[in-house]
């Protein structure tokens, strides 16, 4: 969250408080096919930090707060972190797939990857991370996905896709809980794998199209 809002304060100030990405600094951060095959793959990771205005930072960082905040005391540090990590890789390939020549920027990718974990969990292990059923939160930003132009239909789903598959990963495709209890290596390995797996997804999208 920090890095978030550094990142936005940052893109603020250096844009002249514009909400256009275009030539912005935001441009610089963002995904977007021709930069990524050009070599500029650092941009599957920091698109996930730039935003575009207050309204979209916002809202991103309170479903962050209670979405990360719970995972983490139920997942662990690490465990988040690789989660959060490959949902935002997938979703650098997902907007590449589906919108290869647009910039697209923002943590909403990184948060449906968690929303997706979280149903995981409900569903399979029968914990509600916020104390009540997260389908209707997960099924209300699906429907707002779609219903408003101008937002990543790629993004999120690649980052709800990838957050569920590095879930997968480490609990060994079901051996084990998500919880705070000791995984073996291969577990993490292939969290990890998923991972790895987004980013060169994302290069190789981004040079064919």
């Amino acid at each position: 969250m920090l890095v978030n809002v550094v990142f936005y304060v940052v893109g603020l100030v250096e844009d002249g408080y514009s909400r256009s990405v275009e030539g912005s600094i935001r441009a610089d951060g963002a995904v977007r096919a021709p930069e990524v095959a050009d070599g500029e793959i650092w941009r599957i990771v920091t698109s996930a930090f730039f935003h575009v205005d207050i309204i979209h930072i916002g809202f991103n960082m309170v479903l962050l707060w209670f979405l990360g905040t719970a995972l983490e005391a139920y997942a662990g540090t690490l465990r988040l972190g690789i989660i959060y990590f490959a949902s935002i890789v997938w979703a650098s390939a997902g907007a590449l797939y589906m919108d290869p020549f647009v910039f697209t920027l923002g943590a909403s990718g990184g948060v449906f990857g968690l929303m997706g974990v979280a149903v995981w969990v409900e569903l399979r292990e029968g914990r509600k991370l916020l104390g009540g059923s997260i389908w209707g939160l997960l099924l209300l930003n699906l429907v707002i996905t779609f219903a408003i132009p101008g937002i990543s239909v790629g993004g999120h789903i690649g980052g709800l896709l990838g957050g569920v598959a590095a879930a997968i990963g480490l609990t060994g495709f079901g051996q084990y809980s998500l919880s705070r209890q000791s995984l073996p290596g291969w577990a993490l390995t292939l969290g990890f794998a998923v991972l790895i797996a987004g980013a060169v997804a994302a290069i190789v999208i981004a040079n064919a199209a």
